[in-house]
């Protein structure tokens, strides 16, 4: 797997994977990425990273579980980019993630076993 090859086949020519020395650059709620050298391990950490969101994107929660091969975070053109590698079928899917410009914490869909009986007048 050639990265740059892969990062320059979806249009991101002249970006350039950050590592632990790009810091400062950084949101520092990615740092995380920055230190992992293990892909696996960074794999696991965006997998705990999206656990609040499975009740809403189960069917994103499945993909990344089965064909999330490798995450990390890129500078392009000035802006720093979270990259999600996939693996589908031997073939190399990329996803670009942009720092979410909102908050992040969403209000947590509560989980109800029972739709309560609307009255009847």
């Amino acid at each position: 797997m050639n990265i740059k090859k892969i990062l320059e086949s979806n249009g991101l020519h002249e970006a350039r994977v950050l590592s632990a020395c790009d810091y400062m650059s950084v949101p520092k709620s990615w740092h995380f990425l920055l230190k992992e050298d293990s892909k696996v391990l960074r794999k696991y950490i965006i997998l705990d990273y999206w656990k609040p969101f499975s009740i809403l994107l189960p069917k994103t929660m499945t993909i990344f579980k089965e064909n999330l091969d490798d995450v990390f975070v890129i500078s392009h053109y000035n802006q720093v980019k979270m990259v999600y590698l996939f693996l589908i079928d031997d073939d190399y899917i990329v996803y670009i993630g942009n720092y979410p410009s909102s908050d992040t914490k969403i209000a947590q869909v509560q989980h109800r076993t029972a739709i309560p009986s609307a009255g009847v007048a």
